[in-house]
C-alpha cells in the first residue's frame, strides 16, 4: 500500500509537478493523480512504487510506510 501523503510530500519536497513526476515514473497523470489522491487502495502494482522511488530517489519503504497518515519529510 502506498502512504499518498509521503508520495505527495516527496513529491513538493523534489520540485515535481504531478505529471512530471508521472512521466518520469512511466504512468499516466491521471493514475498518479489516483495515487496520490488515495483512490487506488492498496491495488498499487510494486512495480510502479519502484518507479516513483527511482525517480524521487528515495526508497521504496519511503513510500510505503503505514505507520502515520501524514509523511514526516525533513
Amino acid at each position: 500500500m502506498i502512504n499518498r501523503y509521503a508520495l505527495e510530500a516527496l513529491r513538493i519536497k523534489d520540485g515535481h509537478t504531478k505529471a512530471s513526476l508521472a512521466a518520469a515514473a512511466q504512468i499516466s497523470p491521471q493514475y498518479y493523480g489516483d495515487l496520490e489522491a488515495g483512490r487506488r487502495g492498496k491495488q498499487v502494482d510494486p512495480a510502479v512504487i519502484k518507479r516513483l522511488a527511482t525517480a524521487l530517489d528515495v526508497p521504496m519503504s519511503a513510500l510505503t510506510c503505514q505507520h502515520t497518515e501524514h509523511a514526516a519529510v525533513a
